[in-house]
């Protein structure tokens, strides 16, 4: 009875170590699935795997495609998503944007092509999304192949910007958002990487409110979601000119600012009720932003 159980034990150490797992080639890439959905619908899908492919596929191509899943997903990267040997969907969708409105919006590409369509056509189309695109590239571009090229994106590069938005610490909630919009074009190489008008997002981590004894408001922000022209996903913080206060986040109020003291003649008890200021910053504040990841992306040639 022993021997005949460490015998079955025996095969199945065996059959477990000849088990061979599928290489990171065969994977699902549901991680860059997700960021196309993004890309195209500005939301991730729902449902089965397949069902999220197969859409992709119809919105992209115009039909579905044939093959494992991961062959199907690799496909569906390879024209949507910025490889080395190709810019992405994003990049062409943002060119055309910028070259016929001189500004980039963020919303889902399946409504950014529609309302280009409009635009030049007086009605959006059907049909496979790339060819969509190239039938406007052939209308608006010269060639209808746009001149895109590599370039190399310093780290430390500072971009000039402005808030779209009031902020206010009276009015405030921690993770609440604020726009803000790149006022100066960058280019590198002789190519476009950052027009303006790229917008990105100023998020709010925390706030104190103004309270009693004259105690001011406190607010800490920090950068998040800023992308290249071609989509590409940019590392950003506050930029004050100061190497040594370089930071992920920025705090506004009393702890930034310094001490506060405040002249309190009439007691403690009526000083109480002497609230501090509220935190304003006003729309269209100067902003200025630091890159703090150097990468390569893809911008389009101005030259």
């Amino acid at each position: 009875m022993i021997l005949k159980k460490i015998l079955t034990l025996f095969i199945l150490a065996a059959l477990l170590t000849t088990v061979t797992l599928p290489a990171y080639g065969q994977l699902i890439p549901l991680k860059e699935i997700e960021n196309v959905e993004m890309v195209l619908y500005g939301q991730p899908g729902t449902g089965s795997v397949l069902a999220r492919i197969k859409r992709i596929e119809l919105d992209l191509f115009g039909s579905a495609g044939k093959g494992t899943l991961p062959e199907r997903s690799n496909q569906i990267l390879k024209y949507a998503l910025p490889t080395e040997d190709s810019p992405s969907l994003q990049l062409l969708i943002n060119c055309l944007e910028w070259s016929l409105l001189n500004s980039i919006s963020r919303g889902a590409a399946v409504d950014r092509v529609a309302e280009l369509e409009e635009m030049i056509y007086g009605a959006s189309k059907n049909g496979a999304l790339l060819n969509r695109i190239n039938e406007l590239l052939e209308m608006t571009v010269p060639g209808g192949k746009l001149p895109v090229a590599e370039v190399e994106m310093p780290e430390g590069l500072v971009i000039e910007a402005k808030l779209l938005d009031e902020i206010d610490s009276a009015v405030l909630t921690e993770g609440q958002f604020f726009r803000f919009e790149v006022t100066e074009d960058i280019e590198l190489e002789e190519c476009m990487v950052i027009p303006t008008g790229t917008r990105g997002l100023i998020n709010v981590d925390k706030v104190k409110e103004a309270g009693g004894f004259g105690k001011d408001a406190e607010l800490t922000l920090s950068l998040s979601d800023f992308k290249a022209i071609d989509g590409t996903m940019l590392s950003i913080e506050f930029f004050s000119g100061d190497d040594d206060s370089h930071s992920r986040e920025i705090a506004v109020g009393a702890g930034f600012l310094g001490a506060l003291l405040v002249s309190n003649p009439v007691g403690l008890v009526a000083g109480y009720f002497y609230k501090g200021k509220d935190v304003v910053i006003e729309e269209g504040t100067p902003l200025s932003i630091e890159i703090t990841n150097g990468l390569t992306v893809y911008g389009l040639k101005t030259n």
